[in-house]
């Protein structure tokens, strides 16, 4: 997965790094019992949206899937995402990630844009870069997303700023050979700026970094 790290095509400024390591502590503080206003993550989710309950997928890292074997994330799995609320900014955000993940399997970007505003350059970006795979023919193999946990930040520029911290599954993907390879597990925290328009959120700044974690 690309990791983002350049800021909106207005001149919007997501919160300071900083806050990805205080999303850190406070999501240890929260496993390890401490208070704070901490989304409670749900179980693992099929990145191709099955609502098995979760777990882990027996998919990862086969090159045989295809696109029409790997359902879309169902947006009934990502409760109140549809709620003008911090909390359903949250659940928007989870959705976005849940997607994009599918959409690097699939190279279908529809609902990728649906979800993107208009002035996400770093969502223009993943939507470019999911094109080319499929015109590539090197779409990843089947993974899960499994959630670390997620926070509502006060902003100026966005309705809602969401620290997002997951996991992407064992998968292939392309490499820099011209072939595939085994991607090991690795986590990500994503920071949003999330604006509520026409009833619905939408993805309007976009940062992914890789994240070391001892949660």
């Amino acid at each position: 997965m690309t990791v983002i790290c350049r800021t909106p095509g207005k001149p919007r400024r997501l919160f300071s790094a900083a806050a990805s390591g205080l999303l850190l502590l406070s999501l240890a503080a929260c496993s390890e019992g401490g208070d704070g206003p901490v989304t409670t993550p749900p179980p693992s989710i099929d990145a191709g949206g099955s609502s098995d309950g979760g777990g882990e997928s027996d998919s990862g890292g086969d090159p045989t899937d295809t696109a029409p074997e790997i359902p879309a994330p169902d947006p009934a799995d990502f409760t109140g995402m549809d709620e003008n609320s911090p909390e359903g900014a949250e659940q928007a955000l989870r959705y976005y990630i849940a997607v994009s993940i599918w959409a690097h399997q699939t190279g279908d970007t529809e609902e990728l844009e649906k979800l993107s505003g208009p002035d996400c350059g770093e969502c223009a970006d993943l939507v470019a870069e999911v094109e080319e795979l499929s015109h590539d023919d090197e779409t990843w193999s089947g993974t899960t997303v499994t959630d670390e946990g997620s926070r509502a930040y006060e902003s100026e520029n966005y309705d809602h700023e969401i620290g997002y911290i997951y996991v992407v599954g064992d998968h292939t993907e392309p490499n820099s050979d011209g072939g595939s390879g085994e991607v090991a597990e690795q986590a990500y925290t994503a920071i949003a700026g999330l604006v509520w328009r026409d009833d619905r959120w939408f993805i309007d700044g976009l940062s992914v970094e890789k994240t070391e974690r001892d949660l």
